[in-house]
């Protein structure tokens, strides 16, 4: 490899981050050099700490996003805690879920279904976004049918639908 790209010679110098030699900055000749003189050593090993430097930063961002993030999570959960504590019914419970969960994930529509009595058919508790047609039409189909909140219900595992047949 160091042949296909005319490589004669190179100078490597580690890169440390949070104590520790994590990468390597290298450069490399296409002339055959001795040995680089101690300034092109020293500017090598400066580039090589403020990319160190660099890394450690960006890790830091990165850690401070996330912990922001669980924050928002804690915060929104918090939300969701306080105005479930306060539905009073069935549907209550549904319209507040729906509402927080669309918000949180930005959809546009969903609905939450019931098993009816029996265990076979399903009542639609809450919705939004849909029209009655479509309502009406889902509410039709039983636990039996081959469609996304019926296979959740059996399996008691999410259901990713993609395509107009998955759904």
């Amino acid at each position: 490899r160091v042949r296909e790209l005319g490589i004669r010679s190179s100078l490597r110098s580690p890169i440390v981050i949070g104590g520790r030699s994590e990468l390597v900055l290298a450069v490399s000749w296409q002339t055959e050099i001795d040995r680089p003189d101690a300034t092109t050593i020293a500017i090598i090993r400066r580039f090589a700490d403020q990319a160190g430097l660099a890394f450690e930063q960006l890790e830091r961002r990165l850690a401070e996003g996330q912990a922001a993030a669980r924050a928002q999570e804690t915060e929104r959960l918090q939300e969701v805690t306080a105005a479930l504590s306060l539905a009073a019914s069935s549907v209550d419970v549904g319209d507040t879920c729906l509402k927080h969960a669309l918000r949180f994930v930005g959809a546009e529509a969903g609905f939450v279904v019931l098993t009816g009595s029996g265990g076979t058919s399903v009542q639609i508790l809450s919705n939004v976004g849909y029209s009655d047609d479509a309502l009406e039409a889902w509410g039709a189909l039983g636990l039996d049918a081959d469609v996304p909140f019926a296979r959740a219900i059996a399996s008691g595992e999410s259901v990713w639908a993609l395509t107009r047949d998955e759904m």
